[in-house]
């Protein structure tokens, strides 16, 4: 486990993961979106940081 990564940010950042491997055009936007409509109360800023941090670019 990275250090500082929280138990959350772990399971989002494999949630993203999951997606970005079947919609690797999705951004920020669109993954926070994504993120959403499966119920998880995320912001666009966090899921952008995350992204960062896994070093996805979008498409």
């Amino acid at each position: 486990m990275p250090p500082g990564e929280s138990p959350l940010n772990l399971a989002l950042m494999h949630l993203i993961d999951e997606a970005f491997t079947e919609w690797p055009f999705y951004g920020s936007r669109q993954m926070a979106r994504h993120l959403r409509r499966q119920g998880l109360p995320v912001g666009r800023k966090r899921v952008s940081g995350l992204m960062a941090k896994m070093e996805l670019c979008p498409i």
